[in-house]
């Protein structure tokens, strides 16, 4: 192994335990999920176990949103079987380690293990990747997009799998995903069959959407919490909750992908994909696209930083975005635990 392995290695290693040592003191200090809307989805499951729920469109499609079922289903198992409180404990422990890990597998898988390393810490750097990685739809999004990323590349129809999870359990926060695929697809001729089988499982989910249209345009009017009331009020909590590297490398990156965009690689252009359908969010629920560009921002930013240090500059690149990393994230992270009344903002 060389040096530079055994040093991106050794920054992985370190980015997994931090992210399951702040999920574990969550754990040890409250004894259960914290996150502000785990009980809201917690009353909607419990609607199913007891066979109450309407599917209707109009009952599904709310002033929170859509909710397709199978996020609430795999709750309601929890709770008819009365293992909702284990569970529900274990996913939070399991949820923000397993989105680092899968969007550190995504990028060595394709891009090389400095760049996993440098995009973990990317990754590690967003306040907001912590905290919308709680017991909620958006943790299983954030867990199986990079994984269905990397698996459409290699025409794998595992691909699928990784769709219907996030396409099923969160509705249209699942369109960057198909949108990338599609896009892709378009330039990319072997790639259409399975992109084709992409639309199709995803049609009913977009039939749901466009039945609930009116609910959205409502929904969209005002704030959905705190923090979107915050963000359009005063721009730097934006910067502190996306958090400083991650804000500060994606027009950086994306100009970089710009420059040679007919030479990127299948991911980094799957990725200015998944960013450019991630923007509507900015006007509706900003928040949401602070929590979810920070991925594809991580794929781009860690392409373009190893072009440009060179090996024996890895350790001291790394090294301080690191440090950058705890002071302006991970040490607020630690301060929402300590106090946490359901929002981020606690940090700031």
């Amino acid at each position: 192994m060389e040096q530079h392995e055994a040093i991106s290695l050794v920054f992985v290693a370190a980015i997994v335990t931090l992210s399951l040592a702040a999920t574990m003191l969550i754990a040890a200090k409250y004894g259960t999920p914290v996150g502000w809307d785990y009980k809201h989805h917690v009353v909607m499951a419990t609607k199913y176990a007891r066979g109450s729920f309407d599917l209707s469109p109009t009952s599904i499609g709310t002033n929170f949103g859509i909710y397709p079922p199978l996020f609430h289903i795999m709750l309601a198992f929890f709770i008819i079987s009365g293992t909702l409180g284990a569970a529900s404990l274990f996913m939070q422990v399991a949820f923000y380690p397993l989105i680092m890990l899968s969007g550190m597998f995504l990028v060595w898988k394709t891009l090389g293990e400095r760049q996993a390393a440098i995009a973990g810490i990317i990754m590690l750097g967003s306040v907001a990747l912590f905290d919308r990685s709680q017991v909620i739809p958006q943790s299983l999004d954030m867990i199986f997009i990079p994984l269905g990323m990397y698996l459409f590349l290699k025409k794998d129809k595992l691909s699928l799998i990784c769709l219907s999870i996030p396409m099923y359990a969160h509705g249209p926060f699942a369109f960057p995903l198909l949108g990338a695929m599609l896009l892709f697809s378009r330039k990319h001729k072997p790639y259409r069959e399975l992109a084709k089988w992409a639309l199709a499982i995803s049609l009913p989910i977009i039939a749901l959407v466009a039945l609930t249209l009116p609910s959205y345009a409502s929904f969209s009017s005002g704030y959905n919490n705190p923090q979107e009331r915050i963000m359009t009020e005063n721009p730097l909590y934006m910067i502190l909750y996306m958090g400083p590297i991650p804000v500060v490398l994606l027009p950086i990156s994306l100009i970089a992908a710009g420059r040679r965009w007919r030479g990127l690689s299948g991911i980094e252009t799957m990725s200015v994909y998944w960013i450019a359908l991630l923007c509507p969010l900015l006007l509706v629920m900003a928040d949401r696209f602070a929590s979810y560009a920070v991925v594809p921002t991580a794929v781009l930013a860690s392409s373009w930083l190893s072009g440009k240090a060179r090996k024996k500059w890895l350790l001291v690149m790394l090294v301080l975005l690191f440090w950058i990393a705890m002071t302006t994230s991970y040490i607020p992270m630690l301060r929402i635990i300590s106090g946490w009344n359901g929002y981020a903002m606690d940090a700031f």
